[in-house]
């Protein structure tokens, strides 16, 4: 995995291209080439950054991931369904070990809440890498709990990235 941070890109609304460019292993400034802007567009001025900017859309990193022969499955640890007016909740405990188990035993990103704004990070067989820290060794996480606790992260979708 080439580990890459915010600080190389000079900004703080590049943790999607960045997290998804740790799991395709290759350097963020090829996706931002293929992509044609770098993220930095201001869409609403009256927001903080780095809300306020037009950042990266994970569809843009998926279709990146296509072009480049990888697969990004998404995993949702809440799912929900609705069918006529009706909502299903679909998450369970069952789930929630199948989203650890992914974690621990696959490469990805997790895109999920943190305060102001959502955030990603990228994961390599149980190690979380965040673009935002020089933290290159990577935060252990066994459950979503240490994730939630250590990393200061809700976790919305995992991603797996594959072959």
């Amino acid at each position: 995995m080439h580990l890459q941070t915010k600080s190389e890109l000079g900004n703080n609304w590049s943790c999607t291209a960045l997290s998804f460019a740790m799991a395709f292993d290759v350097n963020v400034s090829s996706m931002t080439a293929t992509f044609g802007h770098d993220g930095s567009r201001v869409l609403d001025p009256y927001v903080a950054d780095p809300a306020g900017r037009q950042g990266f859309h994970v569809q843009e990193c998926v279709f990146y991931g296509l072009a480049i022969e990888k697969t990004c499955t998404p995993f949702e640890i809440v799912p929900v369904s609705q069918v006529s007016q009706v909502c299903c909740n679909l998450g369970s405990e069952e789930r929630l070990n199948y989203a650890e188990y992914l974690i621990r035993h696959y490469r990805g990103v997790i895109i999920g809440h943190t305060r102001p704004c959502d955030h990603a990070v990228a994961f390599d067989q149980g190690v979380i890498y965040d673009s935002s820290t020089e933290n290159f060794d990577g935060s252990p996480v066994v459950t979503l709990q240490d994730l939630i606790e250590d990393v200061g992260i809700v976790p919305q979708t995992i991603w797996v990235v594959g072959e």
